[in-house]
């Protein structure tokens, strides 16, 4: 029946998340997840003031497109600056955004909080994977795997337990 599922369901939750507590204590994990926020809210002001160095050094030196992104004109070039700006200035929203819903959170998040969060990160991968593999850029994407890896392990530490059916 569909209570006793939910119920074995419930049973199995716990487990792996006792498991992975062990590893990864949730107070931790928060602690953890709030730094990565923060690191990539300073990366996303850092292409808001400095993108063209972040976008010559930084994404040149992981593999992001042709050195000097291919610019070959102070017009096309100014253009990629706010093009990176703007990203920057997105980024920074959105992990203002997540900072703020997590900073009362405590090391027990609540199934919405942790929802929010969880599923802001999921669109993020799925959208921009899938537009850098689309468009021919499989080094952007695989930056990207690496960069949800650290965000899972602190989101599947947090992720609340099922309750009992």
């Amino acid at each position: 029946s569909v209570a006793r599922h939910r119920l074995n369901v419930g049973r199995n939750d716990r487990r792996i998340n006792v498991v992975i507590t062990t590893l990864l204590p949730r107070s931790a994990a928060l602690r953890l997840l709030r730094t990565v926020i923060a690191a990539v809210g300073v990366y996303g002001l850092a292409m808001v003031c400095i993108g063209l160095v972040v976008a010559d050094e930084l994404f040149d030196r992981l593999g992001f497109g042709p050195a000097d992104g291919g610019v070959t004109s102070d017009e096309a070039r100014d253009y990629v600056q706010l093009m990176v700006a703007v990203v920057g200035a997105v980024i920074v929203g959105w992990m203002t955004t997540l900072f703020l819903v997590l900073r009362n959170a405590t090391a027990e998040l609540d199934r919405a909080t942790w929802t929010i969060v969880t599923a802001s990160v999921v669109v993020w991968f799925v959208v921009d994977t899938s537009a850098s593999l689309a468009l021919g850029w499989p080094t952007h994407a695989l930056f990207n795997v690496a960069f949800i890896a650290t965000l899972a392990v602190p989101l599947v530490a947090l992720r609340p337990v099922l309750p009992d059916a």
